[in-house]
């Protein structure tokens, strides 16, 4: 029997991502967890929050299954927050003025929070797009950011320094090419 690990768990969850039907039953699924989660804590630690745990269920299936999927979890979160852990004397759905106040924000809060993880998951995507793109290309080409760390370097830029992509990936400039080169260039 093979193990999941890392990289077999996350191209996993990337698939259910890519399928509409995969993308609501993660949701629901991670909802779920984190609602069963929820009420145990509840149960047995007198934890009160009703709407806590939600937020980072909301943030992984904002990155992993998109903005629509995120702005359901709010909504399925906030009835589920609202139905079983807000005290049943406010009625239901925010029936007094201070919980409705709550749902709403959460509600607010829970979209921002969907997204900007879209948005994240995009620049992702696009990354992967430009990654995929560059590897085959016979030159060297090598991405640095802002803070001169290697972000992107394709096969023929690791062949020609003879390194390895988990040497360079994240390594500042100066530790692969020479500090000398490096300064007139600058």
């Amino acid at each position: 029997m093979s193990s999941i690990g890392p990289g077999k768990f996350w191209r996993l969850i990337s698939w259910w991502g890519r399928t509409s039907p995969g993308r609501y039953g993660f949701t629901i699924c991670i909802i779920a967890a984190v609602t069963g989660s929820r009420y145990l804590l509840g149960h047995y630690t007198r934890f009160a929050p009703p709407f806590l745990l939600f937020y980072p269920a909301i943030l992984l299936i904002g990155l992993f299954a998109g903005l629509q999927s995120g702005v359901f979890a709010t909504f399925l979160s906030a009835a589920v927050a609202d139905w079983l852990f807000m005290p049943a004397s406010s009625g239901r759905l925010g029936q007094r003025a201070p919980d409705a106040v709550a749902v709403a924000l959460f509600c607010l809060v829970g979209i921002a929070i969907s997204a900007a993880a879209n948005v994240a998951r995009q620049r992702g995507g696009r990354l992967e797009e430009f990654e995929r793109a560059v590897e085959g290309l016979e030159e060297m080409i090598a991405v640095v950011d802002h803070d001169h760390r290697y972000v992107i370097a394709n096969r023929a830029f690791l062949e020609r320094r003879g390194l390895t992509r988990k040497q360079v990936i994240g390594a500042r400039v100066e530790v692969v090419v020479d500090p000398q080169v490096v300064r007139r260039h600058h």
